[in-house]
């Protein structure tokens, strides 16, 4: 159930701030101290003035002219001056903007107006606590749609320190629940709903209906993400009398009540009751701007209901086509960063694949087959599109100012991040850090505009790349299928594109059901000192859910998967998924060897993108091996993990290695005969690996610990551990910024390090990390790990898997083999357990 695509109405029912009405409030804000002015001013000049601009804006945003609608309301907003008289209606104004842009996409932008209006609410109407209480509101609002939501989570309970009246704390009260609950801590996010509730029943009503309706709204997003779907609705029933209570102002709020009641019928396959709500209600939603998330959730909720019904699924997807028109048009729009548009498609995710089941439905699976790859890119496709890109490029100077154009995309992310860190702490660093990425991404937007004056836009600079069935078809060897995942509200649905044709299954998963099944298999995977056994059930109903029947029968004579997918899906591999017909009884007698894995009838691999393949130059061969660091730190029971899962202040005090340096020189023995770079010991060095010469190896292996942000105090991007240089100007941390401003053009890239693909930041790619910026520097493949992985079995992984991919073995194949391997040698301490060989990921370029 997607209530308001994260946005509480998207703030259209509020009078006072973002709601259809605020046309009266801002021009009768505004009209009071300027309607003095104009009286003695000439005709065309008053036609300019701040309310006929607003009047205008709101004309165009009601004609569905979104651009129109942001350009006239932000002409006002400069004629606007912040003081006591006018700064209500100024901060009514910004928070509209955000508003709208927000719809547009430009999500930092958004931020930035309304954190403008917030600042303003205190500098300039510190006495009105309702402006100040609204313009509080929208910022936290805008802070979680950047997912900042520490900094969203501090304004608030900042703001619940100060005076106010019962109303507005039980509005803070709610969006805190929100915050908190975004954030996974339910039991607290339920408690601070509760107060929010317990505080509106006494307030007057129907003048706080809609307040009250918003609490019961949340109280059923919590209940259905918790899988109590009858509580969810009841709760639904409640925000939806409470709302029509309120009047028409609520209308759009009544319209995201039908919308998520549809959500939840269909998750409880409940058809005739969701049937009942199809008629009622798409009139308002079709009012807000196509790109608006309210409608793009109503009108692709209700298609996806009626697609079930084969006589209905044509015409469900005609409707829904201009919707996913206009989902396009915003992933492809002009100058933004790689970061901008992978975070726009992933706010869009589920809406991306509501169509790709609609389309599988109406029998056009070419649409549906470019709504799943949309589905599916990430800041990880962009860098690996980029590369590809630059590669193909035969103008050296064009593949110069793109390659620059990538150094500062990911200059950028690492500032944001950095920022963002900075700014939930409130640390003096935050101003310098914003200017500092303003200057990173104008000059992204430069080499932009620059390459499309020149006619080479082809480069396209991080826009999704999206192929046909028949390129896609035309890519794939004889036995190698894509396996396309497209998670649904009530249906997982599986994809597969095979060399001679497509089909496609679906399984009864529901979104929140699978995220619990994955993090509960991945709690059982990751080390640690409360680990569960292994979760065979969760693995079992994943591992079912992502090759249902029609789906294996598909893939009969396939031997090696490219895996097409994003979110939580891909946090544990699909190797150490289970697959069968058992009950729990049978699958607990098994061993853990004995398990039917699903790396016993197929070879995994993760693709980032269908990007077309990149000219490089041939390799013969050639090893570098780097890491091994020398690092004094206590041997403890953590000393065999590569990693660290708790904050140190010293890196030389982290563990040492003790197979990593024995790991690259029997690697360096085998495959460095011809050409071959070691840097291990007092060798591995920030400044020695800078200095080096990466070129023309064609396997590279980087075997240490590896770090994820915020594991060091300022380290806000994840890193590779190389050997303290006391006296260089180096901190012995190799970040993700570093990794891709170095040129690597090696086949295959080894991260034999913990967390080497986990992600960035909460909300992140689940291959984000280190992998995205080895894909930037040039990596071609990348093996990567996704927990702590002990010392020993990263070591034999890494050394089988090139030596079988080296006797001729695909990387996949070669994978799969390390893996089984390991499984089945007795003699190897708890070989056969799914966290030691299950924990690395092939990603392919």
């Amino acid at each position: 159930m997607k209530v308001a695509g994260g946005r509480r109405a998207e703030w259209m029912a509020r009078a006072l701030m973002k709601g259809a009405p605020a046309l009266a409030l801002l021009t009768g804000m505004c009209g009071a101290p300027l309607a003095a002015q104009s009286a003695a001013q000439p005709a065309e000049e008053t036609a300019q003035s701040p309310e006929a601009l607003i009047v205008a804006s709101q004309a165009a945003e009601r004609g569905g002219d979104l651009a129109a609608a942001l350009d006239r309301l932000s002409a006002a907003i400069l004629l606007m001056r912040p003081d006591g008289m006018t700064a209500p209606a100024l901060v009514a104004a910004l928070a509209r903007q955000s508003t709208l842009l927000s719809y547009a996409g430009r999500f930092d932008e958004a931020l930035a107006a309304s954190r403008r209006a917030h600042e303003i609410a205190l500098e300039h109407a510190p006495d009105n606590p309702d402006v100040v209480h609204r313009a509080t509101l929208a910022y936290a609002e805008e802070l979680v749609d950047v997912l900042r939501l520490g900094q969203a989570e501090a304004v608030l309970r900042h703001a619940l320190q100060g005076k106010a009246r019962d109303e507005q704390v039980a509005e803070t009260l709610y969006e805190l629940a929100r915050i908190v609950f975004k954030q996974e801590q339910r039991e607290e996010a339920a408690a601070l709903i509760g107060k929010a509730e317990a505080l509106a029943v006494t307030l007057p009503q129907p003048a706080h209906a809609e307040l009250a309706g918003n609490i019961a709204l949340e109280q059923a997003r919590q209940a259905f993400e918790n899988s109590a779907l009858d509580l969810a609705l009841r709760h639904l029933g409640a925000a939806d009398q409470r709302f029509a209570a309120a009047g028409p102002s609520a209308r759009v709020s009544r319209e995201i009540v039908r919308q998520a009641r549809l959500s939840v019928l269909i998750n409880a396959g409940r058809w005739a009751e969701a049937r009942e709500q199809l008629d009622a209600g798409l009139e308002a939603a079709r009012k807000l701007p196509v790109e608006s998330r309210v409608r793009q959730n109503s009108e692709l909720v209700t298609a996806l209901l009626r697609s079930f019904d084969p006589a209905d699924a044509a015409a469900a997807k005609a409707a829904v086509d201009p919707v996913f028109a206009a989902m396009r048009r915003q992933m492809h729009a002009a100058d933004r960063t790689p970061a901008e548009r992978a975070d726009y498609i992933s706010r869009n995710r589920v809406n991306l694949s509501r169509y790709a089941a609609i389309a599988l439905r109406a029998g056009d699976t070419q649409s549906a087959f470019a709504a799943a790859q949309y589905m599916a890119w990430s800041d990880v496709s962009a860098s690996a599109a980029s590369v590809a890109r630059r590669l193909a490029l035969r103008d050296p100077a064009t593949a110069e100012r793109l390659a620059e154009a990538e150094r500062l995309a990911e200059e950028a992310e690492a500032l944001r991040t950095a920022r963002n860190l900075a700014s939930e702490h409130e640390s003096p660093e935050a101003e310098a850090l914003a200017a500092r990425l303003a200057r990173a991404e104008a000059g992204f937007r430069a080499i932009y505009a620059a390459l499309a004056r020149d006619g080479a836009q082809s480069a396209h600079l991080g826009e999704p790349e999206v192929r046909t069935l028949a390129e896609a078809q035309a890519s794939l060897a004889p036995n190698r299928a894509l396996l396309l995942i497209i998670p649904t509200d009530n249906r997982l649905v599986s994809l597969v594109v095979r060399r001679d044709g497509t089909a496609w299954g679906e399984a009864d998963l529901s979104i929140p059901a699978m995220k619990r099944a994955a993090a509960q298999v991945r709690l059982s995977l990751t080390p640690g000192p409360s680990r569960p056994a292994f979760d065979r059930k969760a693995a079992l109903v994943l591992g079912n859910a992502i090759l249902p029947p029609a789906t294996l029968t598909a893939l009969a004579g396939i031997e090696e998967i490219e895996l097409l997918s994003a979110g939580p899906i891909l946090s544990v591999p699909p190797a150490v998924l289970l697959h069968g017909t058992m009950d729990d009884a049978q699958l607990g007698r098994l061993p853990l060897g004995k398990l039917p894995y699903l790396v016993r009838r197929f070879a995994f691999s993760f693709r980032p993108a269908m990007i077309a393949p990149a000219y490089q130059a041939p390799r013969k061969g050639g090893f570098a091996g780097i890491g091994a660091p020398l690092l004094s730190g206590n041997a403890g029971k953590d000393a065999a993990l590569r990693g660290l899962s708790a904050p140190a202040l010293d890196i030389a005090a982290l563990p040492p290695l003790a197979g990593a340096e024995t790991e690259l020189r029997e690697l360096a023995r085998t495959l460095g005969r011809e050409r071959q770079l070691l840097l291990t010991g007092a060798q591995a060095t920030e400044a020695r690996l800078k200095t080096a010469d990466l070129g023309g190896y064609r396997t590279m292996v980087f075997a240490t610990h590896g770090i994820m942000a915020g594991a060091f105090a300022g380290l806000a991007e994840p890193a590779l551990v190389l050997t303290p240089q006391p006296g260089s100007g180096e901190d012995a941390l190799l970040t993700a910024s570093e990794i891709a401003s170095l040129r690597i053009d090696a086949e295959w890239v080894i991260l034999s390090a913990c967390n080497s693909g986990a992600e960035r930041e909460a909300g992140s790619a689940t291959y984000s990390g280190l992998a995205r910026a080895f894909l930037q520097a040039g990596a071609a493949n990348l093996l990567v790990s996704l927990w702590p992985v002990r010392d020993d079995a990263a070591s034999r992984l890494s050394i089988a898997t090139i030596m079988a991919h080296d006797r001729g073995l695909g990387r996949a194949a070669a994978l799969r083999k390390a893996m089984l391997g390991m499984m089945s040698d007795r003699r190897f301490p708890d070989g056969a357990d799914p966290s030691l060989w299950g924990a690395f990921s092939l990603v392919e370029r």
